[in-house]
């Protein structure tokens, strides 16, 4: 439920955002000419200050599933597509990749984002006294909840997808 609405809130950004640079232009797109809209890199810092925000809040402390992943990169896919004006039918005509479009502007995927965030969020936790519950929480186990709870197993294995990403090796 949380993902949807994180997905819903990524998509009406990236439409207000859109929506912002087109007004006054030719055709509605935000096209740079003679009706002088934004030009690219100006759209691209826009949407990475205001899409990715968008999707993450909370994601830190959060296990994510790979298909939950997926669905934040595909807005993150589409708000880079509307930020350089490309189209599917054309990506599809010019055998362009959202991968290509991701390394052409140097935007960060999304998992490599929310591992990030996981990331500093685990160095933050790890700095805390023992006896806070997050601390605890990481570095235990609840009492009343048998090991073998499948949450705290998908959790770990969240945490160390995280910190095998940048060689830590636990």
């Amino acid at each position: 439920v949380d993902t949807a609405k994180r997905v819903a809130a990524g998509e009406k950004a990236v439409h207000q955002v859109a929506y912002a640079w087109s007004l006054g232009t030719k055709r509605g797109r935000g096209d740079r000419g003679s009706d002088g809209g934004l030009l690219r890199p100006t759209r691209i810092r826009a949407m990475e200050a205001l899409v990715p925000p968008s999707l993450t809040p909370f994601s830190r402390s959060r296990l994510l599933t790979d298909g939950q992943v997926l669905q934040y990169q595909r807005v993150l896919n589409h708000a880079l597509r509307r930020a350089m004006g490309v189209g599917m039918v054309a990506m599809r005509e010019h055998h362009i990749t959202d991968d290509m479009l991701n390394k052409a502007t140097n935007t960060k995927p999304m998992l490599a984002r929310l591992q990030h965030a996981t990331l500093s969020w685990m160095g933050h936790v790890a700095r805390m006294d023992t006896d806070r519950p997050p601390k605890m929480a990481i570095c235990g186990w609840w009492t009343a909840t048998p090991h073998r709870d499948r949450r705290v197993k998908l959790q770990v294995k969240w945490f160390y997808q995280c910190l095998r990403a940048v060689g830590i090796h636990p």
